[in-house]
Parts: structure tokens; sequence; C-alpha cells
């Protein structure tokens, strides 16, 4: 047996206006990523390519906003994702793309000061360089 590609990952929305939305995403492939990168404004493709990557959401329709189908779940489609806010269409877009990149902690975790930590600067082991 060898090793499975193509993981599921949860999105983490703490801290977002999404707090608490339960979303299962599939990676993207190398040719996917390329894809995305050069889609430019290209929302359509973008939100087709988000739905196929798109393994189960727990999002559902408010009664208020959408009459007759309160409680209904949006469909994993690219008229469900469509028939978001586009704020939350970009954010789930986002998550998934950062997710699937291997960003998995803000970046912005930097010293207050600006300096180094001299334990960090310590602990870095010299490389010896030599000709072959």
């Amino acid at each position: 047996m060898g090793f499975k590609v193509g993981r599921v990952f949860a999105l983490d929305f703490g801290g977002t206006d999404a707090d608490g939305a339960i979303v299962r995403v599939r990676s993207a492939t190398v040719g996917t990523i390329e894809e995305m990168l050069n889609l430019g404004d290209d929302v359509k493709r973008e939100t087709e390519i988000f739905v196929d990557h798109l393994v189960s959401w727990d999002f559902e329709y408010d009664e208020d906003a959408y009459p007759g189908m309160g409680g209904q779940l949006v469909p994993i489609t690219v008229e469900g994702v469509s028939s978001l806010e586009e704020p939350l269409r970009e954010l789930l877009i986002k998550e998934w793309w950062k997710a699937t990149r291997g960003i998995s902690a803000p970046l912005d975790h930097r010293s207050k000061d600006g300096r180094s930590s001299q334990e960090t600067e310590n602990e870095v082991p010299l490389m010896k360089m030599e000709t072959l």
C-alpha cells in the first residue's frame, strides 16, 4: 500500500466573520495552483476551481435573506458558492488557498522591538565551508 495523496482538511475561520463554520476541502495539485496563479480577475473560473475542491460545509440559507429556503443547505455548486455574499466567497477561497499552499499559521509574529532573539541566534550552528 502506497502513500495516499489528495489530503482533505477543515478550514479554520477563527477570528473571522465565518468563525464556527465547518468547511472541508481537498488540497490543490501543482497544476491547480499554477492555474490559480494565472487566472487574473476571472472570478467565475476561480469559483469553479474552488467548488471542485469543496468536500462539505454546513452553510444554510437564512429565511430572512432567502424566503422559502431558510434552513436548507447551500448546495456545493458554482451556483451555491455564487449565491454567497462576495466577502464570504473571497474568505473561503483565501483560507483554502492558504491551507492548500501549506501556510498553517499567521506570519505576522515579529518581535515587538525588531531585534532577533539572542537565544535563536546562538542556537544556529555555523556551517564550515571548504572547497572539495
